[in-house]
C-alpha cells in the first residue's frame, strides 16, 4: 500500500493526464482488435496492424511504469512516439480498406466502425501531444 501512495506522490496534472491517455489507449486497442481482428480487406490483407496494437498497450503501461520508477518525466516522450508510431501503423494498414470501403467495392458495410476506430485513434494521438507538454511533477515549494 505504501508504495501505491508513493505512486501519487509528488505527481504534476501531466502525470494524470497521462494515465488517462494510457487508459484511453488501452480502450482503443481492445474496440481495434475487436472490429479489426480477424477482418480481411477485398486483397485478402488483415486489415490491423499488430503492431499499432502492441504500441498502443504500451501507451497503456509507459506512465504506470514511469511512475513505478520515478521517470514520469520521460515517459511522456514514450507514450508520444508510441501514439505517432501507431497512427501511421494503423494508416498505412488501412488506407486500402478506406479507399475500397468508399469506392463502394466493399461488400461489407463497415463505415461507421472505421470512422469510429479512425476518430479513436487520432485522439489517443492529441491526448499523447497533450500529456507531452503538461508537468508531470509537481514543482517544489520554495
Amino acid at each position: 500500500m505504501e508504495r501505491l501512495k508513493n505512486l501519487f506522490r509528488n505527481k504534476g496534472v501531466g502525470f494524470y493526464f497521462s494515465l488517462v491517455t494510457g487508459v484511453v489507449a488501452l480502450v482503443v486497442a481492445i474496440f481495434y482488435a475487436v472490429i479489426y481482428g480477424n477482418y480481411r480487406s477485398n486483397n485478402n490483407e488483415p486489415v490491423i496492424s499488430w503492431g499499432a496494437f502492441v504500441l498502443l498497450l504500451v501507451s497503456f503501461v509507459l506512465p504506470w511504469l514511469g511512475g513505478l520508477f520515478k521517470l514520469e518525466k520521460i515517459a511522456p516522450y514514450g507514450v508520444f512516439i508510441c501514439g505517432l508510431v501507431a497512427l501511421s501503423l494503423y494508416i498505412y494498414r488501412i488506407y486500402y480498406h478506406a479507399s475500397v470501403l468508399f469506392a463502394g467495392i466493399e461488400l461489407q458495410d463497415n463505415k461507421s466502425a472505421f470512422f469510429l476506430v479512425s476518430g479513436m485513434m487520432v485522439v489517443v494521438f492529441l491526448l499523447t501531444i497533450v500529456s507531452f507538454f503538461l508537468p508531470q511533477v509537481k514543482a517544489e515549494k520554495k
